[in-house]
């Protein structure tokens, strides 16, 4: 059961009253939860204080990390310094610990992370957030409390509501085989490209002006060469971050209809009820999850050299054809 942010947050200030915070929270959600405002609002809670953004906090016992590089993944070295961050806090206030888009932890880096969630140091909460949960390993699962938020009402952004309006288009129109999977996939396709093509538009705009400012040093040309290769990988960086939030609207969004065939209110996105019933009509279960685990292995084959193209036509026509 998924809630909104402030029905989540009531949860845990009972839970922080009666002295029964767990050490780790997997805060879940579609990007539009809002998952980092969540993260913020419960780390003023425990610190007694408004909620800051978690930028202003590094140094007084919130340390957060992020994936980093071209290849959007969170290293060992980095959860290394989680670790000692909060170790190295004074057990006479909370020590928080905040991982973004846990999902991106490496092999290596999950590993690590595993001692920490086994063996905390006293009064430390860790928050895990993830549109992705289904990508990490059960034992870092089994050790935390879920925190499923839904998406917001409204607020979504507009790529992203554009997916949504496309899926209710596909399933208000009847017959879901294959030329209605192709149809939706090129929808999606022109998400995307319009997506990378915002990205690379954004951050080029950003390039220019540094090199404006940085055109009458003495090593321009060194430094300008080095900073188009940082551009490049920011720029797939962030279309990957955002493709993941794309894809995530069609996990939320079928497992939707899972709720539906079971009678859940409590939906990702309730304003496009009316589509995910009308895809869950007349589908069991089994089928139903059986298109959740396709999106799910879009995602995972995305992560390696496969064709994008390639992998999502064949990914839609297993997930709604």
């Amino acid at each position: 059961m998924a809630f909104n942010a402030e029905e989540a947050l009531g949860y845990l200030r009972r839970a922080h009253e009666g002295q029964r915070l767990a050490h780790a929270y997997l805060v879940t959600g579609p990007e539009s939860a809002d998952k980092v405002g969540f993260a913020e609002k419960f780390v003023a809670l425990l610190r007694g204080e408004a909620p800051r953004p978690l930028a202003d906090l590094g140094g007084r016992g919130v340390t957060q990390i992020q994936p980093e590089s071209k290849s959007r993944v969170i290293r060992v070295e980095q959860i290394r310094t989680l670790e000692h961050s909060l170790y190295m806090t004074s057990a006479e206030r909370w020590k928080i610990g905040v991982v973004h888009d846990a999902d991106r932890m490496n092999p290596q880096a999950t590993n690590a992370f595993l001692k920490t969630l086994e063996e905390p140091p006293a009064r430390t909460v860790l928050l895990l957030l993830t549109a992705l949960p289904e990508r990490l390993l059960d034992t870092v699962l089994s050790r935390c409390i879920r925190v499923p938020l839904r998406a917001q009402d409204a607020g979504l952004p507009p790529h992203e509501q554009a997916a949504v309006e496309a899926l209710g288009r596909y399933a208000q129109c009847g017959g879901h085989g294959v030329s209605s999977a192709l149809r939706l996939v090129g929808e999606f396709s022109d998400l995307l490209r319009a997506i990378k093509e915002e990205e690379a538009d954004r951050l080029g705009k950003l390039q220019k002006e540094e090199a404006k400012a940085i055109k009458q040093s003495s090593d321009a040309d060194d430094w300008l060469k080095r900073r188009d290769e940082f551009y490049k990988a920011a720029t797939e960086a962030a279309y990957q971050r955002r493709r993941d939030a794309m894809l995530g609207i069609l996990l939320g969004w079928i497992g939707d209809a899972v709720r539906q065939r079971y009678g859940s209110p409590n939906l990702d996105f309730p304003q496009a009820a009316a589509g995910s019933a009308a895809f869950a009509e007349g589908k069991e279960s089994p089928d139903l999850l059986r298109r959740i685990a396709a999106v799910e292995d879009l995602h995972r084959n995305l992560q390696t050299t496969v064709r994008e193209p390639l992998a999502l036509e064949v990914a839609f026509i297993e997930a709604f054809a």
